[in-house]
């Protein structure tokens, strides 16, 4: 679930434990079928546990936007 994105950075909800540093390679899908999602690597910067074992709220800045 995505929280916030700006130009360097993005937040969002996941089940998956990230390690501070490591490198994911995030899809954001849009609201409507003529805008094309948004691919990007992210290195994650923080992760926060929000519903114990199960949530996590990571945050992450963004190095480069995949075609």
């Amino acid at each position: 679930t995505n929280r916030d994105i700006s130009v360097a950075s993005v937040a969002f909800e996941t089940d998956y434990v990230p390690h501070h540093g490591e490198e994911l390679e995030l899809t954001v899908l849009p609201g409507n079928a003529t805008v094309k999602p948004l691919r990007a690597l992210v290195r994650v910067t923080g992760c926060t546990e929000i519903e114990p074992g199960r949530r996590y709220a990571v945050v992450g800045a963004i190095g480069k936007v995949i075609d």
